[in-house]
């Protein structure tokens, strides 16, 4: 078997490039990350204002229980595997 032979500048080229993609891809991955926790945050908001609304008596159950699973829903479809969708489902099982 023959040994291949890269030029050294062709070499170097390729890493560079290979390590400015990596670049990209950790850029990508840190900012769609930053994008999907605001949004959950947001979402997390919603839920915690409409349970606040449900305890003080602004909203009726039946207003909260269609509500909050249509919130809940947004929030398993941000990001699957969060653990605010257990702590959420907690918390409404724990009052009612």
């Amino acid at each position: 078997m023959k040994r291949v032979r890269i030029p050294t500048e062709l070499a170097e080229a390729v890493a560079k490039v290979l390590r400015e993609s990596q670049s990209d891809k950790e850029t990508f991955v840190r900012a769609t990350t930053m994008r999907l926790q605001q949004q959950q945050l947001t979402i997390r908001a919603k839920l915690d204002r409409a349970y606040d609304d449900r305890l003080s008596g602004r909203i009726p159950d039946d207003l909260w229980t269609s509500k909050s699973a249509e919130l809940e829903e947004e929030l398993d479809g941000s990001w699957s595997g969060s653990p605010s969708r257990t702590s959420v489902h907690f918390r409404r099982c724990s009052v009612g």
